[in-house]
């Protein structure tokens, strides 16, 4: 009596087969993936490359744009100068009104004093 559950030499042969061949699209279809991921990589790596660049003109052009502009301490400290200034100014100023005022009264009192003096010299006003 022969035994059916073992399958004959050529049902191992075909199946053999078959799976070599398998195994060969596998490899063939791995291959094929690690081309297209290597394509995608570099497309990848390109386009990073690009986003890099443009990154670093737009910093650029962000820097050269801020070159323009006065930065908060620089204009504090311009603004604390014109105050300093201004006060000067104001304090001279002031200081000079004071003795412009101070000749106005004396040039007053002489002209007071000249028409007291011709009054009594002259017995008469003017």
């Amino acid at each position: 009596m022969k035994h059916t559950s073992c399958p004959s030499l050529e049902v191992l042969a075909t199946r053999f087969d078959a799976h070599v061949i398998l195994v060969e699209e596998r490899k063939k279809n791995d291959e094929e993936r690690r081309v297209q991921l290597s394509e995608n990589l570099k497309l990848q790596a390109a386009e990073t490359a690009r986003r890099l660049y443009e990154l670093n003109h737009a910093h650029d052009q962000a820097e050269k744009k801020n070159q323009d502009y006065v930065s908060k301490n620089m204009h504090e400290a311009a603004v604390r100068e014109m105050n300093q200034k201004h006060d000067q100014f104001v304090q001279t100023i002031t200081q000079k009104n004071d003795a412009l005022q101070k000749l106005v009264y004396i040039g007053l009192g002489l002209v007071l004093a000249t028409q007291l003096a011709l009054t009594l010299f002259f017995g008469k006003e003017l």
